[in-house]
């Protein structure tokens, strides 16, 4: 398990955050638009979640939203999906991530505003902080793990994952 560490905003909040430094992996999904609502096509999507859950390498599935980068103003290309070593990824958008070092910040309770929140003080404070450890990583995106079914209940754990390299 990771040493878990604690980020004090300047708004004396306290996030909790671990290093990972993950090797490389696949993600397989969905691609869509942020803005045009990716998350309620995959869930219009008949079988998808349940297709997900069978080729995730977690068990219970975690579902992971994963910002692609690019796109124009006001249409954030987004992977919608989960990690896999699967060879059975017919008819999945996939991307295979680089090897890289994550600052994996953790927010609880319902995602809004418990997330938004937390995901503010991370690029508003943390990375704006002069006295960090980690930059964050040039050409790699940030992704959000889902750990729990229900991003709004009160025992939502939600993950923002940010790409770094050491100062």
């Amino acid at each position: 398990m990771s040493e878990i560490f604690v980020y004090r905003s300047s708004n004396n909040v306290e996030i909790k955050y671990r290093l990972v430094d993950k090797s490389v992996w696949t993600l397989a999904g969905r691609r869509g638009i942020m803005e045009e609502d990716v998350w309620g096509q995959c869930r219009n999507e008949t079988g998808f979640f349940e297709r997900m859950a069978e080729i995730d390498v977690e068990k219970p599935s975690k579902s992971l939203a994963y910002c692609i980068g690019g796109g124009e103003p006001g249409k954030s290309p987004w992977l919608i999906g989960v990690e896999t070593e699967s060879d059975n990824l017919d008819g999945l958008d996939t991307m295979i991530i680089p090897e890289t070092k994550y600052l994996v910040f953790e927010a609880h309770g319902p995602m809004d505003p418990n997330f938004f929140n937390m995901q503010n003080e991370v690029y508003n404070g943390y990375f704006q902080d002069s006295y960090r450890k980690y930059d964050w990583h040039d050409g790699m995106r940030s992704f959000e793990k889902y750990c729990t079914e229900n991003a709004h209940s009160e025992d939502t754990l939600i993950e923002l994952w940010c790409p770094v390299v050491e100062r």
